[in-house]
């Protein structure tokens, strides 16, 4: 592919930016967000926006908790520098 080998030793980053591909994270982060914005313009009755305030009982492990779907969320809009309110919005 673009005649490149082994061989030449060449960085990913550099082989993406020949070929004009996104970074694996980029694309996965991309569909996060969009699949949060998806949900963002549900109705509110439906069963997955149901599942969103879902709080459950039991123990708690010791040590830092598991990254909630949420919080990676927040992290996601913070790195674009866009606002919540933005997954409500479609482009058409």
């Amino acid at each position: 592919m673009c005649n490149v080998s082994l061989k030449d030793r060449l960085r990913t980053d550099e082989l993406r930016g020949r070929l004009n591909l996104e970074s694996t994270g980029r694309c996965v982060q991309n569909r996060r967000l969009c699949w949060f914005g998806h949900i963002e313009r549900m109705d509110k009755s439906f069963w997955v926006s149901r599942c969103r305030a879902v709080e459950m009982s039991g123990s708690v492990d010791r040590g830092r908790p598991k990254k909630t779907w949420e919080e990676v969320i927040k992290m996601d809009l913070r790195k674009r520098r866009v606002s919540k309110d933005l997954a409500r919005d479609t482009v058409d």
